[in-house]
């Protein structure tokens, strides 16, 4: 026999001690491991709860479905006196902004990263987001509708979120934002319905569609809160919509200039576009 063969011989260990449990079992008992650590030392829940105000006075139902936005002030800038039956909106590419301002993305359970919210249906407004790492959290970003990656037609099969659907005409996917209600234009005039109702904009000639506008807002809210999630804890947040500042600021919303339909309204979208920077606050 070859020297090298018989030190190899007596030098190699059985292939009993160098695996005594296998190398599937090996790998299975370090997943298992790590696994039980997980939620345990790294990680909790944090809840987002979802409230709407009006003028910084909290809305209220009259009726159990039906919401209006008195009796904190029932006029807008330009003096009509406005009703608020319905609002639903979409949120989406939510994150925690951590004291070092790593940001940490918030996704359900089934990994979706989109949250719909509709005043008429309480449980839209608690969003449940399990095993976020442990950290002290100062901020919250997410992105106010649905942007090119998250607004794909026919992604939601079911209601109320298939409710929303946009038609594919005007660009396809679905509404950020749905407002309904009334306007009244002066003292003893007659009550006229109107649609606030944001998504992909376009602009025409003639009547065909010459291009497409993406409408949804990135926000960021970099020092609105100090949350200390450690380990199994459970924090909440809020993030509240202020009604009123769709019409009011930067821009005073006018029925009788932007009308009270706007689905195909590029001009009136681009105003509240630019007006949902003020809307929101996190507490």
């Amino acid at each position: 026999m070859p020297v090298f063969n018989r030190i190899y011989r007596l030098s190699r260990p059985s292939i009993r001690c160098r695996y005594p449990m296998g190398p599937a079992a090996i790998l299975l008992a370090v997943v298992c491991m790590l696994t039980a650590c997980r939620k345990k030392e790294w990680y909790g829940d944090v809840t987002v709860a979802f409230t709407f105000s009006y003028n910084g006075e909290e809305l209220t139902t009259l009726d159990g479905t039906r919401l209006f936005a008195m009796p904190a002030q029932d006029t807008v800038a330009s003096g009509q006196s406005v009703t608020i039956e319905e609002i639903r909106y979409f949120i989406s590419k939510v994150y925690l902004i951590e004291e070092n301002g790593s940001r940490v993305a918030l996704t359900a359970a089934d990994g979706n990263g989109c949250h719909f919210i509709d005043f008429a249906l309480p449980g839209t407004r608690q969003w449940m987001i399990e095993d976020v790492p442990a950290g002290h959290y100062v901020g919250l970003g997410f992105t106010y509708g649905l942007d090119e990656s998250d607004n794909v037609s026919r992604r939601f099969s079911n209601p109320p979120e298939s409710l929303m659907f946009w038609p594919d005409a005007l660009g396809g996917g679905y509404h950020y934002l749905q407002i309904n209600g009334k306007w009244l234009s002066a003292e003893g005039a007659e009550f006229k319905p109107y649609g606030l109702h944001t998504g992909i904009g376009q602009t025409w000639a003639g009547d065909t569609v010459a291009a497409l506008h993406q409408n949804y807002v990135r926000l960021e809210f970099p020092d609105a809160l100090s949350l200390f999630l450690t380990m199994d804890s459970h924090k909440s947040l809020t993030v509240d919509m202020d009604v009123m500042q769709w019409f009011v600021n930067p821009h005073d919303w006018d029925f009788a200039v932007q009308g009270c339909a706007i689905m195909q309204n590029q001009a009136a979208q681009q105003i509240l576009k630019e007006n949902a920077w003020n809307v929101f606050s996190i507490r």
